[in-house]
């Protein structure tokens, strides 16, 4: 599909040398959005802006996919020489700018809460996919919250409990904070109310 509606075009400016502009374009925004959720599968972010040109187009609309992907992947997309020509001239040329995140631009009060979950993912990394194919952790979040707080001196870790939903989550926690996480506790509910137990003296057993 790239190869009939998509373009690469090296970028003239000077201190855009090192890399190539990949788009796709068609007048049918459902092939847009779908060709958009391939590449997001794959772990390629891409945005779509509009080009609305009447006297150009029979639909009067045309959309436009901006691929960002890493140089080292654009000839991937194309099997047409004079294309993948171009992608492999930039193939081994860095770049500034990581391809593999993506980051939070804002987070929205909804007025209303939703009783959560969390699981564990049978895969080495744990990682799954949310909407809009977003890679994420169900402890990464949290983990990464602690380490803040610690880092910048807002609170103490021998004042912090973490509540995960497994065991394995907890020994995960641990293993990503290392010695930050030494002095707070890092459990389930169940050990953790065990714990209280103990520390005022009932027998759990």
């Amino acid at each position: 599909m790239f190869d009939t509606d998509g373009s690469i075009t090296k970028d003239k400016r000077g201190d855009h040398a090192a890399t190539a502009t990949v788009r796709f374009t068609s007048t049918s925004l459902n092939l847009t959005e779908d060709v958009k959720e391939v590449l997001g599968s794959l772990g390629y972010i891409s945005t779509i802006s509009t080009d609305e040109r009447k006297d150009k187009y029979t639909t009067g609309i045309c959309y436009n996919l901006s691929v960002n992907m890493p140089n080292s992947d654009k000839y991937k997309l194309f099997s047409l020489q004079r294309k993948r020509d171009i992608a492999l001239s930039v193939k081994d040329k860095k770049q500034q700018k990581k391809y593999d995140r993506t980051s939070i631009r804002e987070i929205k009060d909804l007025g209303y809460k939703e009783e959560m979950t969390c699981f564990l993912v049978d895969n080495e990394e744990h990682l799954f996919l949310m909407n809009d194919c977003i890679v994420t952790h169900n402890t990464r979040t949290l983990t990464e919250r602690i380490r803040y707080i610690i880092q910048s001196n807002k609170g103490k870790p021998e004042d912090m409990v973490a509540i995960c939903f497994t065991n394995q989550a907890a020994s995960e926690m641990y293993s990503r904070l290392g010695k930050l996480g030494e002095k707070m506790f890092i459990g389930t509910i169940h050990s953790y109310a065990n714990k209280l137990c103990t520390f005022n003296g009932l027998d759990t057993e």
